[in-house]
C-alpha cells in the first residue's frame, strides 16, 4: 500500500499545488475482531477553493480521475489477500474516492496496510486483545517524504493544510483512550482523531492511541 499511496500522493500533488486534501481512515470493529476498513481521499476543499480548475489550471475532474484509477489499482492488489472480502471502490460521494473492504481479523488489516512496506516501524500498526485496540504512531511517513530530503522539502509547504482523520467504531462503550487529541461520541462507541500531517511530522501530535472498551 505504501508504494501505491506514494504514487497517488505525487499525482495529486502535481495537479493541485495546494494542501487541500484530506485523508480519512475508518474502522468498524466487531466483537469477534472482524470488521470493515475504509480509506478515503477527499478533495472537496480543493474544489471549494478553485471551483472547476485548481491553481495550476488542471481540471478538478482530472484530479478525481487520478484518485479513482490509483485506488482501483490498490483495490485489485489487496482483494486477493486471504481474509479480505467485499473490496470495492465507492465513488458515490462527490470529490471523494473511497475504498471499502471487510477483514476477518486485525492481522489481516495489518497485511492490507503493510503492502510494499519495508520499514518495521511502519508495519503492524494495529494490535488487538479483549476489550482493547491499539494503534502505533507510524504509518504516514510516505506522505511526509520519509528520509528523502528532497521529498521532505517538496512536501513541507503542503502538510499544514493536509488533515488526517482516523475514526474507530467500537463494539462497546469506550472506557479509556490515551490520545488526548481524540474525541468520543455521545454514545461512547466512536473515537475520532484529526490532526495535520505537519503536526505529526513535527511530533506535536501523534496518531497512536490505545483504546479500552
Amino acid at each position: 500500500m505504501k508504494k501505491i499511496i506514494r504514487i497517488l500522493f505525487f499525482a495529486v500533488l502535481g495537479f493541485t499545488a495546494t494542501g487541500c486534501l484530506d485523508i480519512i481512515e475508518e474502522i468498524n470493529l466487531n466483537k469477534d475482531g472482524s470488521g470493515t476498513y475504509i480509506t478515503a481521499y477527499d478533495i472537496t476543499k480543493l474544489a471549494d477553493t478553485y471551483g472547476t480548475l485548481d491553481s495550476t489550471g488542471q481540471s478538478i475532474k482530472d484530479t478525481k480521475k487520478t484518485l479513482d484509477s490509483t485506488f482501483e489499482v490498490l483495490k485489485n492488489k489487496i482483494a486477493s489477500l486471504n481474509g479480505v472480502s467485499a473490496a470495492y471502490l465507492d465513488k458515490s460521494e462527490k470529490n471523494v474516492t473511497k475504498l471499502r473492504l471487510n477483514f476477518t481479523n486485525i492481522n489481516v488489516l495489518n497485511k492490507v496496510l503493510d503492502q510494499d512496506k519495508k520499514d518495521a516501524s511502519e508495519m503492524n500498526l494495529y494490535s488487538q486483545s479483549k476489550g482493547r485496540l491499539t494503534r502505533k504512531a507510524g504509518g504516514v511517513s510516505s506522505l511526509m517524504g520519509g528520509d528523502d530530503e528532497e521529498e521532505n522539502e517538496m512536501m513541507s509547504p503542503f502538510l499544514t493544510e493536509m488533515k488526517y482523520r482516523i475514526i474507530y467504531h467500537l463494539p462497546a462503550a469506550v472506557k479509556k483512550m490515551t490520545n488526548k487529541d481524540a474525541t468520543l461520541s455521545t454514545d461512547k462507541k466512536t473515537v475520532t482523531l484529526e490532526v495535520s500531517l505537519e503536526d505529526v511530522k513535527e511530533k506535536r501530535k501523534t496518531l497512536s492511541n490505545e483504546i479500552k472498551y
